[in-house]
């Protein structure tokens, strides 16, 4: 094999699982292919209090895989995520899994962690949002974003290490909170 075959192995995408949603992911040094507890709590969640008629957005799409189960679940969703590449790739989730994502590269409240350029985003306040559900998945916006009162059910995973933790969430949101609870990767995972 010459310099310029291995080049090629090293650097192409892989395709990995992560709780049953297939992913492109360019993370060549991960020690797994196959990860079925992923996000397990935010999409349980989402299954138990999101109805299959009801419109859903997301802020923060990360990978898709959110998306991807939500979409499964209702037909379609909205996702709103401040980075240029994660968009490319919850696009690209979308295709490998044959669902229909609406992706809006946008900024919705402040960006306090993105994975990746957000130069470019556009900017949308959370009063102009719209839908029967909102999941917030956003490294620490949660607290800029929140209490959302124009939706009827607002799922949040809290982040603690960005100012986001779960007494944080529960007391930005209007009305009677649940803390379903803890998140494999982040936080907790609450419902109003």
């Amino acid at each position: 094999m010459g310099l310029r075959e291995v080049y090629t192995l090293l650097t192409k995408p892989k395709l990995r699982v992560y709780n049953g949603v297939a992913v492109r992911n360019r993370k060549l040094t991960a020690p797994d292919d196959h990860y079925p507890q992923h996000k397990q709590q935010l999409i349980e969640t989402m299954y138990r209090y999101v109805n299959p008629d009801d419109e859903v957005i997301t802020i923060g799409g990360g990978n898709g895989v959110l998306e991807t189960h939500v979409a499964r679940h209702t037909g379609s969703v909205i996702t709103y995520e401040a980075a240029r590449e994660m968009v490319d790739v919850i696009n690209e989730t979308a295709r490998l899994n044959r669902v229909a994502i609406d992706v809006r590269h946008a900024i919705v409240g402040n960006v306090y962690e993105a994975y990746g350029t957000v130069d470019d985003a556009t900017t949308v306040q959370a009063d102009e949002l719209s839908a029967n559900v909102a999941i917030l998945d956003c490294e620490g916006a949660e607290t800029d974003i929140l209490p959302l009162p124009q939706f009827d059910t607002v799922i949040v995973e809290t982040h603690p290490e960005f100012g986001a933790g779960t007494k944080d969430i529960v007391d930005k949101l209007d009305g009677e909170t649940s803390v379903v609870g803890p998140d494999e990767i982040n936080g907790d995972v609450v419902v109003r």
